[in-house]
């Protein structure tokens, strides 16, 4: 086994980075709370807009419908935890129905 490491030393690195994690840092997770909180706020100008009713509700359907691009705060890249998926939806949430952040 060595002996391929040996050979091949380019191959074993990319073989090993995508076990170096891909867990969001602290500051991109920070980073993206803010544009979930900017999203938010965009959402209840066009929501008022269209003279729609601003509720929980209705600005947890447009998170459900907009934001899938969650990064994990898990290394190796596994779905992100529960916590941080239930403080990106009540980011953005808070910052919906307030109309500001």
């Amino acid at each position: 086994m060595r002996a391929i490491y040996a050979r091949f030393p380019v191959a074993a690195l990319f073989l090993l980075v995508p076990l170096s994690g891909c867990a969001a840092s602290y500051d991109d997770r920070n980073e993206y709370l803010v544009e979930m909180a900017q999203r938010g706020v965009q959402v209840n100008k066009l929501l008022r807009g269209q003279n729609e009713t601003i509720s929980e509700e209705t600005c947890a359907s447009a998170n459900r419908a907009l934001n899938d691009d969650i990064p994990s705060d898990r290394p190796l890249g596994y779905e992100p935890s529960e916590d941080w998926k239930q403080l990106v939806e009540q980011t953005f949430i808070n910052a919906c129905v307030a109309g500001e952040y």
